[in-house]
């Protein structure tokens, strides 16, 4: 299947609505998000899906299958008492065959036999939507919205013409309609394209339960030494309403979303207060970026790319559209080691502070058992003091003593 699209379906049951997803998981723990070494997600993830009885035209969530490796996927929804991954709710692309022991019937079985599901789940009532608070209605589970043709390439990072790194999207504001694509196109260094809230512009777009529910491209580095091609990332927008993005790789002193690097789309004009520029500043003022840089040579995954809507769209899109890079991860990497160099230095600095006090205290108690030892002791003596001899006797013959001796030494 190298290159082709799977497309999965939210068909209803004969109920009223019914919440679906469709998740990567791994075939050693198949009823849990795939993540890196980091516990990072970096699969993909269609976001809860629900479904009204009688659609004609359920949502529908499409993936680019880039090779022929397996992937392992479930629905993260949780059930009582069984979750619908352990109910067999799973499924595979590609996936070996006997005699291999990773096929789809020994997946199937470890997902029976799993403990590991999120338990978190979404009521019929709830969706993920940013800005909109509507439920998901059966109208615009019918909606469709159609590729317009109109492509907008947004320009990730670079090098200025002094040599700096270009810490900026170019543009940074952009105008699209529904059913326009929005190109990121990644240049040198390392970086990503990763959905936000605007009070939050260096967080990745979560919902109520934390989980991310927006788009990431994942990090991707660019080597022009290596190759010509830069890696790209492509999103659908579904309506006009605002989208909000940052990269969300770290540095010192600031992170590059500390450093202004950030973009929207739809976003608001004056007079509203929810404009680009006010999102920009809240990111210059933002403590709560993401402290943890991901290498991509450690991701091991083909498929790394998210939805892009600002509410729940009657289809996801998913695409990625080519990379080559080479996987080096040039300021990823250099943070990481910063993290293990203060983590090496603290630690040494509490071992010599430790060494220190610890040699005051000995020489502390050396010292005083010493002068202990040098003092000379002494006592007071009663001039009257007369020394007592001891009773001199003898046994008679007829078994008495005689104690007739004086009982001082001077005979008094």
């Amino acid at each position: 299947m190298s290159l082709q699209t799977s497309a999965m379906n939210f068909a209803s049951r004969s109920m009223s609505r019914i919440i679906r997803i469709v998740t990567q998981s791994s075939f050693s723990e198949p009823c849990a998000p795939l993540t890196n070494l980091y516990g990072t997600h970096i699969g993909f993830d269609s976001g809860f899906m629900p479904v009204t009885s009688g659609s004609s035209n359920p949502p529908t969530f499409s993936v680019i299958v880039n090779d022929t490796k397996p992937i392992w996927g479930y629905c993260r929804q949780t059930a009582s008492p069984k979750t619908h991954c352990q109910q067999d709710m799973v499924f595979a692309v590609n996936a070996p065959q006997d005699p291999s022991p990773n096929t789809f019937p020994a997946f199937q079985k470890l997902a029976a036999a799993s403990t590991s599901q999120d338990t978190t789940s979404a009521s019929p009532s709830q969706t993920s939507s940013e800005s909109s608070s509507s439920t998901f209605t059966s109208a615009a589970a019918t909606s469709t919205v159609t590729d317009t043709g109109v492509t907008h390439f947004v320009s990730v990072g670079g090098v200025n013409s002094d040599g700096t790194p270009k810490l900026m999207f170019d543009p940074n504001n952009i105008v699209a309609q529904p059913g326009d694509k929005v190109m990121f196109q990644f240049n040198v260094k390392n970086h990503t394209a990763t959905q936000s809230a605007f009070q939050e512009p260096c967080a990745p777009l979560s919902d109520q339960f934390g989980q991310h529910i927006g788009f990431d491209s994942g990090f991707m580095p660019f080597n022009p030494n290596v190759t010509s091609v830069m890696p790209t990332f492509t999103i659908r927008v579904n309506d006009t309403k605002p989208i909000w993005g940052y990269c969300r790789q770290v540095a010192s002193p600031k992170t590059h979303c500390e450093s202004g690097m950030v973009f929207a789309i739809n976003a608001p004009s004056d007079p509203a207060p929810n404009t680009f520029t006010a999102y920009q500043k809240l990111a210059l003022a933002s403590t709560i970026q993401d402290n943890t840089a991901i290498p991509l040579s450690l991701l091991n995954v083909t498929t790394t790319a998210l939805w892009a809507s600002s509410s729940t769209p009657a289809n996801k899109n998913f695409a990625v559209l080519g990379s080559s890079s080479d996987g080096s991860d040039e300021e990823g990497g250099l943070t990481n080691v910063l993290h293990l160099l203060s983590a090496l230095l603290g630690l040494v600095g509490f071992l010599v502070a430790f060494v220190v006090v610890a040699a005051a205290v000995g020489i502390f108690l050396l010292i005083k058992t010493r002068k202990s030892r040098s003092r000379k002791g002494s006592r007071m003596v009663d001039a009257s003091y007369r020394p007592v001899a001891l009773p001199k006797s003898k046994m008679n013959e007829d078994g008495t003593h005689d104690y007739d001796a004086p009982l001082y030494a001077d005979g008094a």
